[in-house]
């Protein structure tokens, strides 16, 4: 009984933790969600740069007061240097004053051990004149001056050492303080760049996922209308129109809207534009069909040893006595526009650096590229149309 009790309290109290883990999950989810979604790209974009500037000034006053801290570490470590030979300085100064006193103590305990008249009178006993008694006791005096002019003068080299090594030890004290705050600033520093780095990094990761958000929202739409125009151009069916395309108005598929015929100017893009054709654009899409699986060869002329994109329509068309250009973006002035609602199995079609020969059901049969060859799976729509014309 006790048994089931402690299991049920347990499962009890696993679940409610289980649950709230959840809520939290779902509410941080929900808060990251919101802070991602309530800001444009622009706004992010104009975060990011303000951030960007800060952190770029931050790192330019960080790498000053590194400058600085390894300036002063230098400084500080020749003051070191300078310390350590005044100490050699003192060293050797107060061998030299021991040496010197040492001396003076046994010439002086040779000179005066017996300090007493006595010591004069045999002086003069010993002197051979009056002259030479006093020469005598003024060498004795010449030799006590010296010793005492000496010490003195080594007891000042020494107090003068002392004081120079007291002046640098504050110095190097007085750098050392400086260092220590230019460190702190320096940690604060570097606290402030983590900080703006992980405030950037947030902030261009919610620039990246609007960004992308956007991408896939741009790109949806564009399939949508894409869609949508080949649904208008094709009448809801995949495989090539096959009614004829000779006049003015026989033959070509179910217009529609333009939505996706963008990226043209100046005559090209007018609507309504649906002009005459010389040849039978079926025939020349089924003329054109015989070729796809051959090999595409930059700048070649041949239908079935290879050819680039103006080179295949331009063979094509001279099958049906047509001399096109020679040059993909020549064709837009080669012969009579067309507008995207109006467009028809045969017609020209020009995008950016390239050209192909629309074939009904919203496809196009082109020389695509080296690893395709000549190919009729693409959509009409597989680059921005420059514009569309008919022979």
């Amino acid at each position: 009984m006790r048994k089931n009790t402690y299991k049920k309290t347990l499962s009890l109290i696993l679940t409610t933790v289980l649950s709230l883990g959840f809520v939290f999950q779902v509410n941080v989810s929900r808060v990251y969600a919101t802070r991602r979604t309530t800001k444009s790209v622009d706004q992010l974009q104009n975060e990011s740069n303000a951030v960007g500037k800060d952190l770029q000034a931050a790192n330019s006053q960080l790498v000053n007061l590194m400058s600085k801290v390894d300036s002063l570490t230098a400084e500080i470590t020749e003051k070191q240097a300078f310390i350590q030979e005044k100490n050699y300085e003192i060293e050797a100064a107060a061998k030299k004053i021991d040496e010197q006193y040492n001396a003076i103590k046994i010439r002086l305990q040779l000179t005066y051990e017996n300090q007493s008249d006595s010591s004069l009178f045999t002086i003069l006993l010993e002197s051979k004149s009056i002259a030479d008694f006093v020469n005598r006791v003024e060498y004795v005096n010449t030799i006590y001056k010296y010793d005492k002019e000496l010490l003195d003068s080594f007891d000042a080299s020494k107090k003068e050492l002392e004081e120079t090594k007291r002046v640098a030890e504050q110095e190097k004290t007085e750098l050392e303080a400086k260092k220590s705050e230019l460190k702190a600033s320096q940690n604060a520093l570097n606290k402030t760049v983590e900080e703006l780095k992980a405030k950037k990094g947030n902030i261009d990761a919610d620039l990246k996922a609007a960004k992308d958000e956007a991408a896939k929202k741009a790109a949806a739409e564009r399939r949508a209308r894409e869609q949508a125009q080949l649904n208008r151009l094709n009448g809801g069916s995949s495989r090539p129109s096959g009614g004829s395309s000779g006049g003015s108005s026989g033959g070509r598929d179910n217009g529609g809207g333009s939505g996706a015929y963008h990226g043209s100017s100046g005559e090209h893009s007018g609507q309504g534009l649906n002009p005459g054709s010389r040849v039978d654009g079926n025939a020349v899409v089924a003329y054109a069909m015989q070729f796809v699986g051959n090999p595409y060869e930059w700048g070649g002329n041949s239908l079935t040893n290879g050819c680039d994109c103006s080179g295949f329509v331009h063979q094509v068309y001279l099958h049906f006595g047509i001399n096109t250009v020679r040059h993909s973006q020549a064709f837009l002035h080669d012969a009579s526009p067309v507008s995207i609602e109006c467009i028809r199995p045969g017609d020209v079609v020009v995008y950016p650096g390239h050209v192909a020969i629309y074939a009904g059901g919203g496809r196009i049969v082109e020389a695509q590229s080296y690893p395709a060859g000549i190919t009729a799976n693409r959509s009409v729509f597989c680059h921005t149309i420059s514009g569309i014309v008919r022979y």
